[in-house]
């Protein structure tokens, strides 16, 4: 819901590299956030970044997939990974 309220966002091209995703990541206005912002938690920004190149890289392998939503991707403390609550895809079947 905060993504929508602030218009977090950023967008590329895929497929995404690793340094593509890493600048992704860091343009976000919730980076400061995810780095531990104020002695807070810091969350496991390498997994966000792979996933963000698995999944780009899924979708150029996969011409068929249409659509793919992931929400939410829910990112746990630094060294503890990431997992989807829902993936929705939509695959051309022709």
């Amino acid at each position: 819901i905060l993504v929508e309220v602030y218009q977090d966002v950023t967008i590329r091209v895929a497929p995404v590299d690793e340094f593509e995703a890493a600048e992704m990541i860091e343009e976000l206005k919730a980076a400061p956030l995810l780095a531990g912002f104020r002695g807070g938690h810091r969350f496991d920004v390498d997994c966000l970044k792979q996933t963000l190149v698995s999944v780009s890289r899924l979708l150029c392998e996969h011409p068929e997939i249409q659509v793919l939503e992931i929400n939410a991707f829910i990112l746990q403390e630094e060294g503890k990974g990431g997992f989807a609550v829902d993936v929705k895809m939509q695959i051309n079947a022709a």
